[in-house]
């Protein structure tokens, strides 16, 4: 039974339609050859994708588009309910489309980088990126180094 069980893995993997992977994942934890995985590879644009999450806590947050990848801000959504009709906005609690992110404002993030900064060995890099913290912009600025 085994044998015929790892046969059908490999064909379904092969095979590759919607719902395969899904069947593979099931198929491998039954016969205790592997672990299940629900999670699938996204293409997120990484930069957009801080920008949300570093947004303001209060007023901030997105979605991710589960489909495509697309990171998008809530003041999109907004402006979008307004315009659209009932039925459309709707499809926003689709959570097999969207995936809400919350944002969690740029206080954490700015502290992770003066810890990396006092971690940096050498005197003159941790000094040019220690000025980068300064003034506005500092995330654009430290991504840069």
């Amino acid at each position: 039974m085994r044998e015929l069980g790892e046969w059908c893995v490999n064909d379904l993997r092969e095979r590759d339609w919607e719902g395969d992977q899904e069947l593979v994942a099931a198929l491998t934890v039954s016969l205790r050859t592997g672990t299940a995985t629900l999670l699938r590879s996204l293409p997120v644009d990484l930069d957009e994708l801080a920008d949300v999450l570093e947004g303001d806590a209060a007023a901030g947050g997105g979605r991710i588009d589960l489909h495509t990848g697309e990171v998008w801000p809530a003041a999109v959504f907004e402006i979008e309910i307004e315009s659209e009709e009932e039925g459309e906005a709707e499809d926003l609690n689709d959570g097999e489309r969207w995936r809400w992110v919350v944002s969690e404002g740029s206080r954490a993030g700015y502290r992770d980088m003066e810890l990396f900064v006092a971690g940096v060995a050498e005197p003159d890099l941790a000094d040019r990126m220690a000025r980068t913290l300064e003034g506005q912009g500092p995330f654009r600025r430290f991504r840069a180094h």
